[in-house]
């Protein structure tokens, strides 16, 4: 869903990953967290001709040392209309 020149800014991150690469990498111990979710909650989705915006809250949940956690976490989405395939270009 992300777009070659996307900018991303993880929830837990320490850095900003600005190119695909990095951007997968922010991503890569998903499979490894099976018991993971996110629940989103209140969004607001706005859209400009070939750009959207999304921002809202959602949280993640995952069970550590035996214990379910829950991390609520803002964000805000910017997505670009490519011929005709929405794209995230933006993710904070």
């Amino acid at each position: 869903m992300y777009d070659r020149d996307a900018v991303f800014w993880g929830t837990t991150a320490k850095t900003v990953a600005a190119d695909p690469a990095a951007v997968a990498e922010d991503f890569q111990d998903a499979p490894k967290r099976p018991n993971a979710t996110v629940a989103f909650g209140e969004q607001h989705i706005r859209v400009y001709g070939d750009v959207g915006v999304n921002t809202g809250y959602y949280t993640f949940s995952d069970i550590r040392e035996g214990q379910r956690i829950s991390v609520p976490a803002r964000f805000t989405m910017v997505f670009v209309n490519r011929e005709g395939t929405w794209r995230i270009v933006a993710h904070h």
